[in-house]
């Protein structure tokens, strides 16, 4: 009973407007069981001005749906001069953007370069 609660309480997609921006926070695993509402809430966004942030910290999983609604939201965005900013992105997440190739379509901020190994000659 304790995790129907948690379950609950968590709200795995959230816009908040502040700072002139809108903000897009996703929690969680967003599925297919989530894509409506992830589309739903996206949609909004288009209209207005100024960049969109999306919020990824406490994301543990985006699935091809929750991919696709994010692609075509910044490629709305893009096609209205506007931009899609994704920011505090998991490692897990960010690797698995990077790794299909979708950390330059969707904004993601480059990874920082590997430390040299060894010791400088």
């Amino acid at each position: 009973m304790a995790t129907r609660a948690t379950e609950a309480t968590v709200q795995p997609i959230r816009v908040v407007d502040g700072d002139g921006e809108r903000h897009l926070h996703l929690e969680g695993r967003i599925t297919v069981a989530q894509a409506r509402r992830l589309r739903e809430a996206a949609l909004p966004l288009l209209e207005g001005a100024g960049p969109v942030t999306l919020h990824l910290d406490r994301a543990e999983y985006l699935d091809g749906a929750a991919l696709q609604v994010l692609l075509a939201l910044g490629g709305g965005l893009a096609a209205r001069g506007r931009g899609l900013r994704v920011v505090s992105t998991p490692p897990s997440i960010d690797e698995t953007l990077r790794a299909i190739g979708l950390g330059d379509a969707l904004g993601v901020a480059p990874a920082a370069p590997a430390a040299p190994e060894g010791r400088p000659s």
